[in-house]
């Protein structure tokens, strides 16, 4: 759609190279879940020559066995408890329904983050580079700084092919862009499948970015939302954008709006949860390894990068292996990829 778009709207001329053409819509790495690329981006590399760079390869490899372990160890694995809880809610309290939901957001950035890191890495090994589709959501201070790192390439893709355009040939009123926005995310929740919770999931999001979006100002000052979160304490920051992402969620995983609107009235009745302790479980602390792992190397592109720098030959290979043992070893069931249904 991007391509025929763009050449509609001359940003691109059309290819006229068939068999690249062909490669660009039937590039296997990203073509079920993505990253979303433009022909304007990855069209280009099939029309250059490529040749083989070790480097390139090697961060490939490491970025591939990175994605693996975020599916295999930690989403594989925390997807038990989510499946467990969220199959039957009336048999939980609400500390350990909230839990389950926690684990919800983790399971599906692994997998989807993981997804997206196994086809960065297996591109590079052909020569190409794809667009980067996640930058440690947990981290974001507010809503929009949230969709500025959750799947990136579709928030990109919805901007600027929807959002954009309808604006511009309509009204610039606050009123107006909030409609638009409102519209933008029903879009991106329904991309996810036709169902009401998806649509409910767009539209919690579009109602918290519009208020972030609020300004006023005075003859001294200007007040938003975001001024007073980048002033506040971090745990502010993080209790709010945590309690609509995981508020959001629910909508996202139950199977209906009756069972998400049941879920939140027994989380917010406080019913008392006395198996909580039994739902923990070894295998979800891997969790705390990966988010020490990504905070400590924000500032990558993933946690492996660029090992050569750090640590000698046998210390890399130390590494390697820990994780391939831990791929092995604390393999949780097999669980297809979340996205792959969308």
């Amino acid at each position: 759609m991007s391509y025929s778009i763009d050449v509609y709207r001359k940003t691109i001329k059309p290819s006229k190279n068939l068999i690249a053409f062909l490669c660009f819509v039937s590039f296997f790495p990203q073509l079920v879940a993505g990253p979303i690329e433009r022909a304007t981006s990855l069209l280009p590399q099939f029309q250059k020559k490529r040749t083989f760079d070790y480097q390139n390869s090697k961060e490939g490899l490491r970025q591939i066995l990175w994605g693996l372990f975020k599916k295999i160890v930690v989403a594989d694995n925390v997807a038990v408890v989510v499946n467990t809880i969220y199959a039957s809610p009336d048999d939980y309290g609400s500390l350990s329904l909230v839990y389950a939901t926690t684990l919800f957001f983790f399971q599906i950035y692994c997998d989807f983050s993981g997804y997206s890191d196994v086809a960065i890495g297996t591109a590079k090994l052909f020569g190409f580079k794809l667009s980067k589709n996640f930058n440690i959501p947990y981290l974001a201070k507010t809503v929009i700084d949230y969709w500025k790192r959750w799947h990136i390439t579709l928030t990109k893709w919805f901007t600027d092919y929807v959002y954009i355009p309808i604006v511009k040939n309509t009204s610039r009123s606050y009123f107006i862009k909030t409609l638009v926005l409102i519209l933008t995310m029903i879009l991106i929740g329904l991309w996810h499948g036709a169902k009401w919770t998806f649509v409910i999931f767009g539209l919690i999001q579009a109602i918290f970015i519009a208020l972030e979006r609020v300004r006023i100002t005075t003859k001294k000052k200007t007040y938003s939302l975001p001024i007073a979160l980048n002033k506040a304490p971090l745990i502010v920051n993080f209790i709010y954008t945590s309690a609509i992402i995981l508020g959001s969620s629910v909508f996202f995983r139950a199977h209906d709006i009756p069972t998400a609107l049941h879920i939140f009235k027994r989380i917010f009745t406080f019913i008392p949860s006395d198996n909580f302790s039994l739902e923990i479980g070894l295998k979800v602390l891997v969790i705390p390894i990966l988010v020490i792992a990504e905070v400590f190397t924000r500032n990558k592109p993933y946690p492996l990068y660029n090992l050569d720098k750090y640590f000698s030959k046998p210390m890399r290979w130390v590494i390697y292996y820990l994780i391939i043992f831990l791929i092995i070893r604390y393999a949780g069931p097999k669980e297809q990829f979340i996205y792959f249904q969308f």
